[in-house]
């Protein structure tokens, strides 16, 4: 049996319009609040998968502008994902001001169900979308099909039950005492200030600021770019934030850098030579991989992705005084669909290069040309970092 929930937000349409009424000199439109609403409530939806395996669908997905889809294979935990999502927006309704999401929600059973390009096609979900179609917000519906289910019986003949209009009604509230409720929701700023999706800024600073920002936010990240100029503050802080990354949090990151001739060798030593320690230190953490670009080739694109869902693309400018090109800028994208392109071509690429191994690590450092006294200088500096920053935040 499986068990389609079927969550609705009540005026959503109105409710993003009126929103965004006299707001317009700002730049917030109807479709910017829209966006933050389903953002904020994917969140919390997030956030009670990571909480509870007792409330974790098979299946989930934004079906519509407001209507949410979810397929359970056990009729508790179809209860309890419901319950958790009304008693945590319930409270806090008043100290987030979250007044402005109303959700209805329904649970109907079937015995097989159809899924095609992530929508939801059966009779179950039709009969669950009927009742929260028609339903009122902070409501819990029982269609009919789960009076005959057994696993749902003791809940229906219960009294958790009551019947209003011909429609089953599911006390959530006496029900939600029983669970382990999320007390504090995690609303991003990110939600807020995105225009269609897409984050501008303008300087390097807060670029650097943003990739430490989302880092210590996500558990799957994928680099590809070049080695980062440590010499420079920002670039400094951002490699000290790396390395205590994986010193003090379970993440899971692929890197790939690629070096040219004429960049400055010690430096290349010291960033490469502290991610192959990085990833000989934490192999199940990081996998690394390096590759040399001539110089007659333009410099590829670099970019950031955290947990598939935001991707950043630093942007450079040409310095004709110092004959390169230097990143003055970025801009970020919150696409899934942008970010899955991406990363499959990372995993492509890495397929090709594979890890940085010891003996192309030897070989690296044999190129480069580095002479015994400046290897050893440049080591120290790297024993620094790897010993000094394990409790930077």
């Amino acid at each position: 049996m499986h068990y389609i929930v079927i969550m609705e937000l009540r005026g959503f349409a109105e409710i993003s319009e009126s929103l965004s009424r006299e707001l317009e000199r700002i730049d917030v439109s109807s479709a910017d609040v829209r966006s933050s609403i389903i953002s904020i409530l994917s969140g919390i939806i997030d956030q009670i998968k990571e909480n509870g395996e007792n409330a974790t669908p098979q299946f989930s997905n934004l079906l519509g502008g407001d209507t949410w889809g979810f397929v359970f294979d056990d009729f508790n935990n179809s209860l309890n994902f419901c319950c958790k999502i009304l008693a945590t927006l319930y409270k806090n309704l008043h100290i987030k001001g979250l007044f402005f999401i109303k959700p209805a929600i329904s649970i109907s059973c079937i015995q097989k169900i159809s899924i095609k390009d992530e929508k939801l096609l059966d009779d179950g979900y039709i009969n669950a979308y009927k009742l929260a179609d028609k339903g009122h917000s902070y409501t819990l519906y029982f269609h009919e099909s789960l009076f005959d289910d057994s696993s749902a019986k003791q809940y229906c003949n219960g009294e958790y039950i009551k019947n209003e209009n011909g429609r089953n009604i599911f006390n959530w509230q006496k029900h939600s005492t029983e669970l382990n409720i999320i007390s504090d929701i995690k609303v991003s700023i990110y939600d807020i200030i995105f225009d269609e999706n897409i984050m501008y800024l303008d300087n390097i600073e807060k670029s650097v600021d943003n990739f430490i920002e989302l880092q210590t936010k996500s558990k799957n990240i994928s680099i590809v770019g070049g080695v980062i100029d440590y010499t420079q503050e920002h670039f400094h802080e951002y490699l000290k934030s790396i390395i205590s990354l994986f010193h003090n949090k379970q993440v899971q990151c692929t890197v790939i850098n690629f070096i040219r001739s004429e960049m400055d060798i010690e430096k290349v030593y010291i960033v490469v030579s502290i991610f192959k320690r990085l990833m000989d230190m934490y192999p199940n953490k990081l996998a690394y991989s390096l590759y040399k670009i001539p110089s007659s080739l333009p410099i590829p694109t670099s970019y950031h992705i955290y947990d598939n869902k935001y991707i950043q693309f630093p942007m450079r400018r040409y310095v004709p005084q110092r004959g390169s090109m230097n990143a003055v800028s970025s801009f970020m994208i919150k696409s899934d669909k942008i970010c899955s392109y991406y990363f499959n071509e990372i995993m492509e690429n890495f397929k090709k290069l594979g890890k940085l191994d010891n003996y192309h690590y030897e070989l690296f450092v044999q190129n480069l040309n580095l002479d015994g006294k400046k290897i050893i200088s440049c080591d120290k500096i790297i024993e620094q970092y790897l010993q000094k920053e394990r409790s930077y935040a």
